[in-house]
C-alpha cells in the first residue's frame, strides 16, 4: 500500500497479505481514496458497493468497530510515514 504526499514519489506504507482488508478507509470516511494499492501477485477480492457495505455495517456492528480500529490505526501509520518520509524496503512490514 502507497501514498504520495503532494504528488510527489509514493510512499510504502504497509504490505498486505492474505485476508485483508482495503478501502474501508474512504467507504467510512465518505472521502476518496487515500492510497494506492497494488498486488504483487495474483488476488482474489471481493468488492462491496457503499450500499451493501453500509448494510453491513449495520448488521454487524463488530464489524464496524473493527474497521473503525482498523482505519483509525491505519491513518496514523500513513501520517507517521509522511512525517518521517519513511520509504519501506519490499520486504519491511508495517502490522496494521
Amino acid at each position: 500500500v502507497s501514498v504520495s504526499k503532494d504528488g510527489g514519489d509514493p510512499v510504502v506504507v504497509a504490505n498486505l497479505g492474505p485476508g485483508q482488508v482495503v478501502g474501508e478507509i474512504s467507504l467510512l470516511h465518505d472521502q476518496p481514496a487515500n492510497a494506492t494499492v497494488l498486488a504483487h501477485s495474483v488476488v482474489g477480492a471481493l468488492f462491496l458497493n457503499r450500499n451493501d457495505f453500509q448494510d453491513l455495517l449495520q448488521k454487524h456492528p463488530d464489524v464496524h468497530a473493527y474497521l473503525t480500529t482498523l482505519s483509525a490505526d491505519r491513518l496514523k501509520a500513513t501520517q507517521a510515514a509522511h512525517e518521517a518520509d519513511e520509504v519501506l524496503d519490499a520486504d519491511e512490514f508495517i502490522v496494521l
